[in-house]
């Protein structure tokens, strides 16, 4: 296979001022994505997928005194996107993002959040080519996919004082047209498709706390739920409590530190099940100047971790697990000893795409 990927953004604003210190501003932003995937071997195709996205935004921002704080940012959203041999699709659609922020006292903030969004799907699951995997399997695109309107509010309240602080935390994500896995049965194949006729629905809860009775030392805890609800072409429901402590020592030039988290469950791409295993780990640090060693200690005394992996549908039914020495019983030495030479300047982030969209034929 051959890939070729071109991406484009361009941002432009227009700022008002307004009185008392307040601005609007008028905001322009277009992203667009062309790819082409040219498939080789017993099925050869080639796909070619242009996606854009036309952005406009407004921004107002206003404070109360000290305590209260608004941030709107309604916009309007124009999808459009063609496979190569088949019709254009096109979506316009609100665009929204709020927060507001209330702190009745230097110890105390509150913090409220909406989001309303929309994306369209990428060219490794909005295609026509195929490929014959084994005997009875077979991937195959799906050019006819939706796009996904997504919905998330939020809140999070948050105390600090000198010695201890503490963050609550709680938030909501819905997606339509979420793309999940479908396995069809035809004749003697089994052909493994994507269909976006799904509902997706997340709940978080996170209570975390810090405790810092000296400088020098400090404990932070954490704790939370997660609840998965997947209905339409995939029907999942998983929840999971987690917890997390960590602890941090510091005395002069060395620093001790260790942590530990619990066994945890999360839901991957609608109808992926991941099970996390209980780790901990043990570090001591020595820097001084440019010259700094740090000794880790993973997990000692395990031998039995793994990371196991389940997709379950009504076709289909897949099983792995990885087994990682990073997970089990595990010790590093790091020497490392840095030179500062020559001016120091910042450089512009250079944008490089990690993985290729054709994941069909992987």
């Amino acid at each position: 296979m051959k890939e070729d990927y071109t991406y484009l953004n361009f941002n432009s604003s227009y700022v008002m001022p307004l009185p008392k210190g307040h601005n609007l501003t008028f905001s322009l932003i277009e992203f667009l994505k062309i790819s082409q995937d040219e498939y080789r071997g017993s099925s050869p195709s080639l796909q070619h997928l242009r996606s854009s996205e036309s952005l406009f935004f407004v921004d107002y921002a206003k404070r109360w005194g000290r305590k209260v704080m608004l941030v709107a940012r309604p916009g309007v959203s124009y999808l459009a996107y063609k496979l190569r041999g088949e019709q254009e699709v096109t979506h316009l659609a609100p665009r929204f993002y709020s927060m507001f922020s209330w702190s009745p006292n230097q110890h105390q903030a509150l913090q409220l959040f909406f989001a309303l969004g929309n994306t369209f799907p990428t060219l490794n699951t909005v295609n026509a080519a195929e490929q014959q995997i084994d005997r009875v399997l077979v991937r195959r695109g799906n050019p006819t996919m939706d796009n996904s309107t997504l919905l998330g509010p939020a809140l999070t309240y948050s105390l600090n004082f000198k010695k201890w602080s503490a963050l609550l935390s709680a938030n909501y994500e819905y997606m339509s047209n979420a793309i999940a896995n479908v396995f069809l049965k035809d004749n003697n194949r089994l052909i493994n498709t994507y269909s976006s006729d799904t509902r997706y629905h997340q709940y978080q809860l996170l209570l975390s706390a810090t405790w810092k009775p000296v400088s020098d030392f400090n404990v932070k805890w954490e704790g939370g739920y997660d609840y998965y609800r997947v209905s339409g072409a995939a029907d999942e429901r998983l929840g999971c409590c987690y917890a997390r402590m960590e602890a941090s020592y510091y005395l002069g030039d060395f620093s001790l530190s260790a942590s530990a988290q619990t066994a945890r469950k999360d839901l991957m791409g609608c109808q992926e099940r991941v099970h996390l295993p209980f780790l901990y780990d043990l570090s001591a640090e020595w820097s001084h100047g440019n010259l700094s060693v740090v000794v880790t200690a993973r997990n000692l005394f395990i031998q039995g971790n793994e990371r196991t992996r389940s997709l379950l549908a009504s076709n289909y039914q897949c099983y792995g697990r990885d087994v990682s020495e990073r997970d089990n019983s595990f010790a590093s030495v790091k020497v490392a000893y840095s030179l500062d030479y020559g001016k120091k300047v910042n450089h512009s982030p250079k944008y490089e795409s990690k993985a290729a969209e054709s994941s069909i034929l992987r």
